[in-house]
Parts: C-alpha cells; structure tokens; sequence
C-alpha cells in the first residue's frame, strides 16, 4: 500500500525500490474517479519528456486541482500537509540536505526536532528522494510533509537564492535550483496568507508563461515572502513557536467548526421533527373531521329522517312485539355506560411482554384514587386496552358494591355532550358524570379537533381527581403523541400512572386461541351444534401470521372453522394458509 510504503521510507527503513509514485498517486486518483486513464496516460507521457511531479503535471493540464491532489495524498496516503508560507527556515537546518537533492527532488528541510528531521516535498510519495535525503543525513529519521508547488517555488526562491548555502559554500539559487521557469503563479494559486501581487512591469524581450518578466515575478514573490516571514516573526518569534501557533490556530478553527456543524446538525433535525409532528397532526385532524362530520350529518338528518326502533316491527301486516324489544335492548346497550361483566381479570390472558402493565391495573383495582390515578393505559388497535380497563373497573365494584364505575368512550361524550348543549341541559350533564366514583374513559383520541368536549372533560377530570375519584384513560397512542389534544389535558395524563399494553408473544398468542370455544351448528336446529377442536398446527399459523391485532386474529380463526364447516372439509395447515391468503393476511415469520 503507498501509505505503508511512504512510512517505512520516513522511518529510514526502506531500501528496496517500490513502483514509481506517480504511479501511486495516479491510481488513486483514477480510483477515487478524479481522472480518467485517457487522462492518466497523457500525464504519464509528459512526465516521462519533461519529468516533474505527475500531480503537478495533471493540475496544470486542467485535470484536478492542487486542492484535489493534496486531499488524495492526505486521506489516502496519512501524509500531513502544511503551508509553506508559515515557516522561517534557519540556515542550520537549510544546510543538512544538498541544494543538488532539493533541485532534483523539489524538496527543503525545514525543521528539525531532536533526531527527527521535517523535509517538506511536493511529491511526498517520491520514495527515491526519501532514501536520498537519509543517505545524507543518516543519524536522522526523515518525516515526509507535502507541500503546495506554488509555495514551494516561492519559499526556495526566497531561501535559497537569499540566504541558502549548500555543502561547499555553493549558493543555492532559483537559478541553480531550475526553479525560476516555474515562479510564475498558477491558476488557481492556494498561498491564501500572501498578499496580492503587484502587476509587473511588461519586458518585451523575454517575457514569462504569464506575461511578466521571471526577474520581476521573483521580486515580487520574494517581496510577498518577506512579509509574511515578519508577520510570522512577530507573533511566533521562532518556527517551533509558529508551528504551535498553527497547531492552535487549527484545532479552534476545527472546534469552530464542529460546533457549527453540530448546530446546523440540530437545527436539521428539529426541523424534520417538527415535519413528521405536524403530518401526524394533519393525519389524526382529517380523522377527526370525518367522525365530526359524520355527527354532524346524523344530527342536521333530523328524529324524522330514521326511523324509530319498534316502528317498522309495529307497522300493519309484519313485525311483533319481540322484534321491538329486542330493537329496546340494542338502543339501551347503544346508551349503556355500564362494564360489560365478561371482560374480567380472569379470562384475560397475558404473557411476560405485558406482567408489569397488568400488575399495575391490579394495583389500580385494588386501591383505586390513591397512588394509581390518573391510570392511563395504551396500546395499538387489538391488543386487549378495553378488555384490561374492563378488567379493573369489574374488579373495583366487585370488591365494593358501593362504589359507582361508569364505562363512556369519548365519541358517546361527544354525542351527547352535543344533544346536552341543543337542549340547555349541560348542568344535568356535567352532574351525570360526576357522581362516578371510577370513571373510564376509552379512545380518548377521538377527542382530538373536539374544543368543547376536550373543554367539557378537562373540567370533569378536576373535579373528580381533586376528590379522590379514579380516573382511567384508555388510548391507541401515548399521552405526548396524542397532538391533537390540548396540553393541559395531556399533562394531566402524563402526570399519572401510563402503562403500554403490547401486542402479545407467539406463546401467548397460542394460549388466547387454545382458550377460544368455537362452536358451529349442525343443520337448521339451533340447539344442533358442536364444539370445534382445531389443530396446533392451525393455531400455530394462525398466530405467526397475525401477530398484532388480536380481534384480526380471533376473526380469522373463526372463518377458518366457517369455511372448513361450509364445505365439509378437514381442517388442515394447508386449508388455513389459503385462507390468510384471502384475507391478505400477510408473512411475518
């Protein structure tokens, strides 16, 4: 790997020859989809007429940038890269390595610290340099820094034609160093800290890539050096004091930032929040506004619109008196807010997923308006909320005779707080509702986009909590979901006792089907029927494939048994899983 390579030659352990860096750097380029090969192999050709650094030869056909080049090298490769600008080179340091090595390889040392010397290198990759630079200084570990060629150009022009002395006593110049051809700025030149340069003045007689005179070029870049050295000198003094003083520079710009990214960050995400907050809303509102709008049709109809129970069973010629009363029975169960006294603690069947939630009802059934109220219980739709809220209420009253339970699901308090408010009768209404010692109140999430009801409520929940009454709430959503409720009502809620009821295990779910009787008739006899044993392997179906909503669950096992009667047929997995089928019931497991 070229990283792997360019370390052990900076450790001064390389000796073998590795493949050309150009190479190296070329193919990393080319597999990060910066270039093509097309581009890839001009580069290569032109390096091998003219020579040089391949990224430099890339960057000035208009391949990459130099920018481009420095991220490959420092992601892939693990090679820092600093500016040159930022640096006073001593002469002491200057004079460790030959002017003819740094020519050849475009390469300075700039700082040495102990027995570890920094060489900065415009291709940092070039393993042949490396070995040279430790030949010549071989008591010394060499550590590779890439630098930008542009920077380069000017701090060699600047140090080297100024005060540079290579072994000998030799001056090393631009000149000596073949560096003057390239002083002029390229295209997109990255010395951000220097300042602009000064138009030079025309020559006709030799004029540069750029139009100015090398001579004047390198002036006025020795010029920019110069300053950016006192600046430098100034505030850090030495280049171990301006190396720190970029290390700081960097690491709070770094903080910097973080800290903004973090925010940008939060203010993303709280945006989104806000998004699924509110397409949540619009979604429980357009429900809402279908049940409002639906009472609001029955109401407009008018008593004259439907008939009246008993009316068509009265009418000449049909019906009887059973028919009425049987039709009495369904409008005073319609009215009732009475428990249904099936739905007890006994046939509510439980498994491990739901232990805590139910132990907390039976808390609340034992003591009911102490530690446990406002008791407020949720889940999604099928798994057992009304039938545990049942539950608890049965309990109570079975305990204390005495006490009052009422059972109201918040559509039957809409409708009729509605009827209350047409006929003047709120007192009678607000009195029928507080004179329960324990009330339940179920899917308190059709309340949503209901002002007056959630009004009407919230004045009934203080009056029966600040006299020690039992409150129960049943929801398909928990108390901070529930957007379309006002929040004095919902941290009323969430300042109580909230239990999740969840979908049952398989285990459980097996053991709620075993414990249903399904009994099917035998001929047109009414009193001719049979109870059904069906197979575990049909349970077991059965209770992979609907895992979540229990009453989907209860209906599907009935049809099963239906169809099976209806075409006399024996149950088996096979008849049960074209069934599901049907019904679209779909894998889970």
């Amino acid at each position: 790997m070229p990283d792997k390579q360019a370390s052990v030659a900076a450790a001064g352990g390389a000796t073998a020859k590795a493949p050309a860096a150009h190479k190296r750097l070329g193919e990393l380029l080319l597999e990060g989809g910066k270039i093509s090969q097309a581009e890839l192999d001009e580069a290569v050709a032109l390096r091998k007429v003219e020579g040089g650094f391949i990224g430099q030869i890339l960057a000035r056909l208009g391949y990459v940038t130099q920018e481009i080049v420095a991220s490959c090298l420092v992601k892939q490769c693990k090679i820092p890269h600093l500016s040159l600008l930022d640096y006073d080179i001593g002469v002491d340091v200057l004079s460790l390595v030959p002017k003819e090595i740094c020519a050849k390889h475009k390469l300075l040392p700039i700082d040495k610290l102990g027995r570890i010397l920094t060489v900065a290198m415009v291709d940092p990759l070039d393993l042949d340099a490396l070995q040279e630079v430790r030949d010549v200084c071989p008591e010394l570990r060499i550590k590779p820094i890439m630098c930008n060629w542009d920077h380069f150009n000017l701090v060699a022009a600047k140090v080297l034609g100024e005060k540079g002395k290579g072994k000998g006593g030799a001056t090393m110049t631009a000149d000596s160093l073949g560096l003057s051809s390239a002083l002029a700025p390229a295209p997109k030149p990255t010395a951000a800290k220097a300042p602009p340069p000064k138009t030079a003045p025309a020559n006709d007689n030799k004029p540069g890539p750029a139009g100015a005179a090398p001579s004047a070029t390198l002036d006025l870049m020795q010029e920019a050096v110069a300053a950016v050295t006192e600046e430098l000198r100034g505030t850090a003094g030495t280049s171990h004091d301006a190396l720190a003083a970029i290390v700081r520079e960097s690491i709070e710009a770094n903080q910097q930032a973080q800290q903004e990214q973090s925010a940008r960050l939060a203010e993303i995400a709280e945006t989104m929040l806000k998004s699924v907050k509110q397409s949540s809303q619009m979604l429980e509102s357009a429900t809402v506004a279908e049940g409002v709008r639906q009472d609001l049709t029955k109401t407009k109809t008018g008593p004259d619109a439907i008939a009246p129970l008993g009316a068509i069973a009265n009418a000449p010629g049909g019906g009887d008196a059973a028919l009425a009363e049987a039709d009495a029975r369904i409008l005073e169960a319609l009215e009732s807010e009475d428990l249904r006294e099936t739905l007890i603690f006994d046939n509510f069947v439980f498994g491990p997923a739901n232990e805590f939630t139910l132990k907390l009802a039976k808390g609340v059934s034992a003591h009911p308006g102490e530690d446990y109220n406002p008791f407020f219980l949720f889940g999604t739709v099928g798994v057992g909320k009304t039938h545990l809220a049942s539950a608890v209420g049965n309990a109570i009253r079975n305990a204390e005779s005495k006490f009052r339970v009422g059972y109201v699901s918040s559509s039957h308090f809409s409708r009729k707080l509605m009827d209350a408010t047409k006929v003047g009768a709120l007192g009678q209404f607000r009195t029928s509702y507080c004179q329960w010692d324990v009330l339940i109140l179920d899917d308190i999430q059709f309340l949503g986009g209901r002002v007056e009801a959630q009004e009407e409520f919230f004045h009934i929940f203080n009056a029966l909590h600040e006299q020690g009454r039992q409150i129960i709430i049943v929801s398909d959503k928990a108390p901070d979901r529930l957007g379309l409720l006002e929040e004095r009502l919902v941290s009323r809620f969430a300042g109580g006792i909230v239990a999740e009821l969840k979908a049952p295990e398989w285990e459980t779910r097996m053991e709620i089907l075993r414990h249903q009787e399904i009994v099917i008739r035998q001929g047109a006899g009414a009193k001719s029927s049979k109870r059904v044993e069906v197979p575990e392997e049909v349970l077991s179906l059965i209770a992979t494939r609907v895992p979540s909503d229990m009453r989907k669950m209860m209906g599907a096992l009935r049809k099963i048994v239906a169809y099976a009667s209806l075409v006399e047929q024996e149950m088996s997995r096979e008849l049960a899983d074209d069934i599901l089928n049907h019904l679209g019931a779909e894998e889970t497991a």
